[in-house]
C-alpha cells in the first residue's frame, strides 16, 4: 500500500494553499501598480535585494508566476530588485509618510 503521489502541478497546489488564480481584478491592478510605483521609488520597509515579483506575489496572495504572466512586454518586471531610498525617505514629511499609508491602505481593501 503506498502513500498518494504529491500534486503534480502548479495549479493543484495553488488551489490546496487558498493562493489568487486566473483574471485580475482593476482593484488589484490599482494595487499592484501603487505598490510599483513605491518599490522602485525605494520608500518601502523591505529588505534591501527583494524582488519586485516576490514582494508582488506575497503582498497579493498568488504565485509568482502569476505576476510575471501580468506584467510582460513593456510592463515587464524582470529582476527588479529593491534598493531603499533613504535619503529620499529622510526628506518625506511624516504627514506626506502617513498619507502614502493611508493611500495604500485604502487600495490594499
Amino acid at each position: 500500500s503506498r502513500s498518494a503521489p504529491a500534486p503534480s502541478s502548479s495549479s493543484q497546489r495553488n488551489k490546496k494553499a487558498g493562493l489568487r488564480r486566473g483574471k485580475w481584478t482593476p482593484e488589484e491592478e490599482n494595487y499592484a501598480n501603487r505598490l510599483i510605483k513605491e518599490f522602485k521609488a525605494g520608500l518601502l520597509p523591505l529588505t534591501d535585494g527583494t524582488t519586485l515579483r516576490t514582494f508582488l506575489s506575497k503582498l497579493l496572495n498568488c504565485d509568482p508566476m502569476r505576476i510575471s504572466k501580468k506584467f510582460v512586454g513593456q510592463n515587464c518586471i524582470g529582476k527588479q530588485v529593491f534598493r531603499r531610498r533613504q535619503t529620499e525617505i529622510d526628506k518625506l514629511t511624516h504627514e506626506q509618510i502617513e498619507q502614502n499609508r493611508r493611500e495604500l491602505a485604502e487600495l490594499e481593501r
